[in-house]
């Protein structure tokens, strides 16, 4: 939700660690766990950087949302099954930790129980097509500020000054790179380096699926050095007429270019998100957290797989709900409908 994969790296290191330390977790796998995590969170919708290739691309934001659900479940499958793997070899790196109590449990359940719900009748509102993605951020908004206030936080004003001046500045350093990514896009047009692109690409006789591997190359070793957001934005209105009439599907696309740019940020030598979370934690030496490598291989498989099969299982998932759940909303504004008219 941040947009930054590096922030997220840098604040899951000064959260997580302390825990992982806690229940005596060995450096190294905890370390590389987190530089691995981070890259998790821009799959998951809501995800600015989709939202971000969306409005540069005119594609779905919705179904771009859609089409992450598969990719994200296979990426956290896959993590799941690479930490599994090493503690299975080396127990000692994990050590088993005592139960928690019942009524910790039931605690922790209750603390993200609300944040759960929002979560589902934020991001099921615009899959069902009961309102747009514009007034699902002001429910959200208005969702959280309720929890906020429930917890007893937000009540005063120095706590809601705090908390709209860093919402104005989120937003803002958004609309920056959106602004920043239209002129790029207007200047990239005026110099005709995509029409060029294309003559290039009809000389060579490429076709989609091998323009796609060429533009993934480059973001995968763009993602040795800039973060995600920044890639999409110098990369796909280069690309983007050559790309669609080469007839590549962009839903399925924006879903790939996000996981090689993943890829690249904790590939060496340089993998940002492994030099971000040895800023952070500089006990850690930066060659235990390369050597998670593990994690690594997870994100290349779950790339090489994504690649064969998004474009069926993936676009399917996307289009089918794209079909279906605005039947269900169109069937909820009836019934709202109707309940208006009973009021009046």
């Amino acid at each position: 939700m941040c947009g930054s994969t590096l922030a997220k790296a840098a604040t899951m290191s000064q959260v997580a660690m302390p825990q992982t330390k806690s229940f005596n977790y060995s450096d190294r796998l905890a370390a590389g766990t987190i530089a691995a995590g981070g890259t998790l969170g821009i799959m998951i919708p809501p995800s600015v950087p989709l939202v971000i290739y969306g409005i540069i691309a005119e594609q779905d934001i919705g179904l771009l949302f859609i089409a992450g659900i598969l990719p994200s479940a296979l990426l956290i499958l896959l993590f799941m099954l690479a930490v599994s793997i090493t503690v299975y070899f080396d127990p000692d790196s994990a050590p088993v930790a005592k139960p928690l109590e019942p009524a910790r449990k039931k605690e922790a359940v209750r603390g993200t129980l609300p944040i759960l719900v929002l979560f589902i009748v934020v991001l099921g509102g615009i899959y069902g097509g009961v309102f747009t993605p514009t007034e699902a951020s002001g429910i959200g908004a208005f969702g959280a500020a309720t929890v906020a206030l429930l917890r007893g936080h937000l009540r005063t004003l120095t706590e809601w000054r705090s908390c709209l001046v860093e919402a104005a500045i989120t937003t803002s350093k958004i609309f920056i790179v959106l602004f920043g990514a239209a002129v790029f896009s207007q200047f990239i047009n005026l110099s005709g380096l995509p029409y060029d692109l294309l003559d290039y690409i009809d000389d060579k006789g490429m076709d989609g699926f091998e323009l796609v591997l060429f533009v993934c190359l480059i973001a995968l070793l763009m993602g040795m050095v800039f973060d995600s957001i920044v890639i999409i934005v110098l990369l796909v209105p280069v690309f983007l007429q050559a790309l669609m009439s080469t007839g590549v599907d962009m839903v399925w696309f924006g879903i790939i270019v996000v996981l090689v740019t993943e890829i690249g940020l904790l590939t060496p030598p340089i993998g940002m998100n492994a030099l971000v979370v040895k800023s952070v934690l500089p006990q850690v030496a930066l060659a235990d957290i390369f050597k998670r490598g593990d994690t690594v291989h997870c994100c290349v498989v779950d790339w090489i797989g994504g690649g064969v099969q998004l474009p069926g299982s993936c676009n399917a998932l996307a289009r089918h709900n794209a079909l279906v759940l605005p039947i269900l909303g169109d069937r909820f504004k009836q019934c709202q409908s109707r309940f208006v008219l009973l009021l009046q």
